[in-house]
């Protein structure tokens, strides 16, 4: 293995994840018909995972069909588990062809578990002074504690974690980090079907180990083992706790090739991750995609021009994008700042709104296609101004909510956010909310036009897109 500086790498057991998300949102599919509760779920978690911990590495281990080596040890190894259903199996190629677009690093190997490859990544990257972040659902991860690793639970579906110490592992299970694995052997797991010895139970095998250490310790002492029914079971069932012990333990020494290198946060394929986001109606998951090409509002060229110059320009424009700025001070008062267009790529910004209305022949134009945002509420707007508006092609305000209608709000640079992963400065920033909201007449002039020019330049990639 290549060796790389030291830094912080996040683990996240996939299968765990998904199993978890995918029955939290089991009849969540698109419009195609296609089941994406499951995939939806741990791409949220792993975008949300990268932000919150701002890991130098990240990568995610999943399960392999067929048997493992502890089926091969074990043939009933597992074997009161259900098969992963139909709904959940035709996600998994879909959530690894989204990570492999993130550019995530993810792996599987024939014959062993996800928990294996977590163990032996986990270790190795400890051993080169990294900090090591496991995130699943699987408490058997817990023994993992002990070599070094932060291992964190998901609790509630998938959307919130337990991070477990030591001292943690022992409040839970009254036994250490070390001693998991004796736990399982003496105690089972019917979950993976580990038989463990009959009839002891987690309060049984943690009293049994803090005397006797290990499960080994406990068998070759079981003479001293005082209440006489414990020390028959310990006798009679002595090699299946052995095996109950080995089939429990995650190998940290598992074959496969990786480097340091290959596990490091890389820049994602943004386009194919939009594109991927788009065509599996992911749509809530495009917002979380950090921004990589956009332009920033003070980068974006406008002009200033009055009612008269825009006149000459919108009457030549076969269509345009038009957005106001005003306050609304009372139901029936509506206060003009200023008004943005764009025509082709050209952005028109003007503050000359005494004379707005000298635009009524090219607004009640019906040959001339305009589009705005949320349109019902700027018709009221050219009401005022003597305007009966014709020609509206195209209103992102409406597109938003026919793409999505559970959203709360529609807010332009929200939408923009959400589908195109731009970020601009919303309504909200610049104004403010509630009592401490001010008004468009309050801004100082050079944030307002950049505000205005950002607005209609994002309704144009918005219009485009849609």
């Amino acid at each position: 293995m290549s060796q790389s500086s030291i830094g912080k790498i996040v683990i996240v057991d996939g299968n765990s994840l998904i199993n978890r998300a995918f029955f939290a949102m089991s009849d969540l599919r698109n419009s195609k018909g296609i089941y994406t509760g499951g995939v939806h779920g741990l791409t949220s978690m792993v975008l949300n995972l990268i932000e919150a911990f701002g890991p130098t590495h990240f990568c995610v281990a999943f399960d392999m069909k067929g048997p493992t080596f502890r089926h091969l040890t074990y043939d009933a190894y597992k074997g009161t588990r259900k098969g992963m259903p139909d709904e959940l199996a035709m996600q998994m190629p879909i959530v690894k062809e989204i990570l492999d677009v993130l550019k995530i690093a993810r792996m599987e190997l024939q014959g062993y578990e996800a928990d294996d490859l977590i163990g032996t990544v986990a270790k190795a990257c400890i051993n080169e002074g990294m900090e090591v972040n496991i995130i699943t659902g699987d408490k058997d991860a817990l023994q993992l504690v002990d070599i070094g690793a932060k291992v964190h639970i998901t609790k509630k579906g998938i959307t919130q974690l337990k991070m477990y110490t030591d001292k943690d592992v022992f409040e839970e299970l009254g036994v250490h980090a070390n001693q998991v694995i004796d736990f399982k052997g003496l105690s089972g797991d019917s979950s993976d079907n580990i038989p463990g010895i009959p009839s002891i139970g987690p309060k049984t095998a943690s009293k049994l180990l803090e005397s006797f250490g290990t499960v080994e310790n406990l068998i070759e002492n079981a003479d001293k083992i005082e209440n006489k029914r414990i020390r028959d079971l310990v006798m009679t069932f002595a090699e299946q706790a052995v095996l109950s012990k080995r089939l429990a333990t995650i190998h940290t020494e598992v074959p496969i090739d990786f480097s340091f290198d290959s596990l490091l946060i890389k820049e994602p394929n943004h386009d194919e991750a939009i594109h991927l986001f788009k065509h599996y109606e992911l749509n809530t998951l495009m917002g979380k995609l950090k921004p990589t090409n956009s332009p920033a509002q003070n980068e974006l060229k406008w002009k200033i021009q009055t009612v008269d110059a825009l006149m000459v320009t919108l009457s030549n424009c076969k269509s345009f994008g038009f957005k106001l700025f005003y306050d609304q001070t009372s139901v029936a008062v509506r206060t003009l700042s200023g008004a943005s267009f764009l025509c082709g790529d050209e952005i028109l910004l003007t503050r000359d709104v005494e004379r707005l209305s000298l635009l009524k022949p090219i607004f009640e134009n019906c040959e001339i296609k305009k589009t705005g945002h949320d349109i019902k509420r700027d018709y009221l707007v050219m009401m005022d101004l003597g305007i009966d508006m014709q020609g509206v092609e195209f209103d992102t305000f409406i597109a938003g909510y026919l793409l999505n209608p559970a959203r709360r709000d529609y807010d332009l640079a929200d939408l923009l956010y959400e589908y195109e992963s731009i970020k601009i400065t919303s309504e909200e920033d610049l104004l403010g909310k509630g009592v401490k909201r001010i008004l468009f007449s309050q801004v100082e002039l050079a944030s307002l036009e950049s505000f205005m020019a950002s607005q209609i330049h994002g309704l144009g990639l918005l219009k485009n897109n849609f």
